[in-house]
């Protein structure tokens, strides 16, 4: 992925970058390798993933196995627990964004499921008792106009300015429904339509989430008809299940209950027997967000980024990694290195100070090319040594040459 870089903000990554570093490492959740500037443009590079899951379901023409099905929710919930733990709401939960790991050729092992696009993810208002927030914009309402239609969640499409972390769990359970059938639940044409398909279907909101909706969006609202029973109204509607989907209608009733608070967490979600019985990845020790290689660009000095370079800006680290048992030998001592001629040493300090400092230490490639010139100007001197050139004399003679 990659977006111009106009703001402090965006040279170090962004709401997305700050984002998936709260989140941390977690295994069903799309890990973030770099962030990369080259010629002013931001590029994020992410862990390869073969497709997203509306690719896969609709290379298969139909609903997945239901095994796969539930292992798929399980990794969903379980990757929104962690979103949830670190004080954000992801907002655009929906096939498209959830990216499928298929396994080697020949290995019985599951497709894995990793969670991605957190460009909208945002933290809720501190009032409901979100932790403080680093940048003061996410502490601001927010905005109803996130997701694919299809899948959100009643209190945002009824303008309820305090939804949170319930309206993923609302989308989680429609793309399960759509995991098991291989067609959207609702797939409403525009807003109104959506509000008629989801009330027609389950029944009318709660009476105080529809009085503070505003009015043109409460008349969408489609009153039940008399003896209409929600929960049988959503089996039919998923429409018969093949062999191994035994819950998945009570999973699902309670993921999307019309109140939100009515709705299960994801974490309390995963303890359901559909999903239970599929074992939901569990997040990896190790220090979830440090910087590797050159230090980030800080925010304010997007100018010493040098034109059509890369710089690398910050990186995300795996599971940490156990330091090797000490030999039970003495390891031997390293061998000195000879001493560099002082015409060597002043060549290539020559060199060096040609590039500035705040640069060369955050460009590998910059480095790499300090190195090569170093070398060539080594073999140039110990031949100009040779030769009974003093190579001091002849560049402060240059210097003075390009002076006049």
């Amino acid at each position: 992925m990659k977006r111009r870089v106009t703001t402090p903000s965006d040279a170090a990554g962004g709401r997305e970058a700050r984002a998936l570093a709260a989140v941390g490492h977690h295994p069903a959740v799309v890990g973030l390798l770099a962030v990369v500037v080259e010629a002013r443009t931001l590029y994020f590079v992410f862990e390869h993933c073969d497709c997203n899951v509306h690719q896969y379901v609709k290379s298969v023409g139909g609903g997945v196995d239901p095994g796969l099905a539930a292992a798929w929710g399980a990794s969903l919930l379980s990757a929104l627990a962690a979103v949830h733990a670190a004080g954000l709401v992801h907002r655009d939960v929906k096939p498209e964004n959830m990216l499928v790991v298929k396994p080697g050729d020949g290995s019985p092992a599951m497709p894995s499921l990793k969670l991605a696009d957190f460009g909208l993810a945002r933290r809720p208002r501190r009032a409901r008792g979100a932790p403080p927030a680093g940048d003061a914009r996410d502490d601001a309402p927010l905005t109803q106009y996130v997701s694919t239609r299809w899948y959100r969640a009643p209190e945002i499409l009824l303008r309820d300015p305090g939804y949170g972390p319930p309206a993923d769990v609302w989308a989680a359970g429609a793309v399960v429904a759509e995991l098991l059938t291989g067609r959207p639940l609702f797939p409403g044409s525009d807003e109104a339509d959506q509000v008629r398909r989801v009330t027609s279907l389950l029944g009318a909101p709660p009476a105080g989430l529809v009085a503070r909706a505003p009015a043109g969006a409460a008349a969408s609202i489609v009153a039940a008809p008399a003896g209409h029973c929600a929960r049988a109204a959503l089996a039919a509607a998923l429409g018969p299940l093949p062999a191994g989907a035994d819950g998945a209608v009570d999973a699902l009733w309670g993921l999307l209950a019309l109140d939100p608070v009515a709705r299960p967490s994801a974490g309390a979600a995963l303890a359901h027997p559909f999903f239970a019985k599929a074992a939901p990845p569990q997040a990896a020790a190790g220090a979830p967000w440090s910087k590797t290689g050159p230090a980030p660009v800080k925010p304010g000095r997007e100018d010493l980024i040098p034109a059509g370079r890369s710089v690398v800006v910050a990186a995300v680290a795996g599971p940490a990694r156990r330091a090797p048992a000490a030999p039970d030998v003495e390891a031997p001592a390293p061998r000195a290195r000879a001493p560099l001629k002082p015409a060597v040493m002043a060549a290539q300090a020559t060199a060096a100070s040609a590039v500035p400092p705040a640069r060369a230490h955050r460009c590998p490639r910059a480095d790499a090319d300090l190195a090569a010139a170093a070398a060539v100007l080594e073999s140039a001197v110990a031949a100009a040594a040779a030769a009974g050139v003093d190579v001091r004399d002849a560049l402060a003679a240059r210097r003075g040459s390009d002076a006049v």
